[in-house]
Formats: structure tokens, sequence, C-alpha cells
């Protein structure tokens, strides 16, 4: 029997997903029987210096009916999140010029910017790391090798429902 990551209330199993599967694996019954319409027009920030994944992200979630942009650090996901006014923002937390948990410290003091909900997506998976992101508001923390690119656009998709 494969052991479960806790994260954000849902239990998943601990391996490591083909990162360009459509399959949703093993997510909760229901978790992905939204549809197109409830995503669509939907904002997303992506907050991501892998130029790569970030592209993969933003491919993903436009096929599900996202409005995405990209920002590749950490000031440039302030600014845009002010600009933008996303309805959900996927964070690294290692980034240049302002890293994941400056960006939360920043968020959190304002009360416009502290409403969006934050999934961190980060390669940091230490239980401190962890805690200090839950401590700073974020809505689900991901470790990265752990979720598949569907996973993580369901996931989305019931955050911004």
């Amino acid at each position: 029997m494969p052991s479960c990551a806790v994260h954000g209330g849902f239990s998943y199993p601990s391996r490591r997903p083909s990162v360009d599967s459509d399959v949703v694996g093993d997510l909760p019954i229901g978790y992905h029987d939204g549809t197109m319409a409830e995503t669509k027009g939907k904002k997303i920030l992506i907050a991501e210096d892998d130029k790569f994944l970030a592209k993969a992200y933003e491919a993903k979630l436009e096929k599900s009916g996202f409005e995405v942009t990209i920002a590749k650090d950490g000031e440039e996901a302030l600014r845009m999140m002010k600009e933008t006014k996303p309805d959900l923002v996927l964070l690294d937390l290692v980034m240049p010029v302002k890293n994941g948990f400056e960006v939360l410290e920043e968020i959190s003091k304002d009360a416009t910017l502290k409403k969006i909900p934050i999934i961190i997506v980060s390669n940091l998976g230490q239980e401190a790391d962890v805690m200090h992101g839950k401590e700073l508001g974020v809505a689900d923390y991901l470790v990265k090798a752990e979720y598949s690119l569907q996973q993580v656009t369901d996931l989305i998709a019931s955050k911004v429902r």
C-alpha cells in the first residue's frame, strides 16, 4: 500500500505521477467533475521562474478554460496581482528577485491581495516550509514532484468555483 501525503485537507498517494498525464489518478471521487463552463474566464496567475514548467501549466490550464498569465519572479508576481486581480495564484517559492515567502509576506499586508487564494507549488517539501506557508495563509501547498498537471488543474478548479 503506498504511503499518503496530506495537503490542504486532501490525501493523495505519495508517488510520482506522470507530468503529462490527463488521467485524474487517485483524486477523490467527484474532484474532476467540473466543466469548462465553470473555469471559463477565471484568471490564474502562475508565478514560476522555470519557463518549461510555467508553459506546461499555462497550456494545461488554458486547455481547461482558464485565462492564464505568467510572472517569472516574485516582484513581477506582486505587480501582476495588483494589475490583473487573478482568481487564484500558483506560487513557486524559489524564484529570483523576491522568493515566494517574501511575496506571501507582502500579500498579507494588502487587504485586497490577501483575499486571493494562493497555492504553493514548490520543490521545497520540508514540514517547516509547509507550516510557514500555512501560517502565511496559503490555500494549499503542493510538492511539484508529487502531482500531475491534471491534479493541479483539478485542485485549481475546485478552489475557484
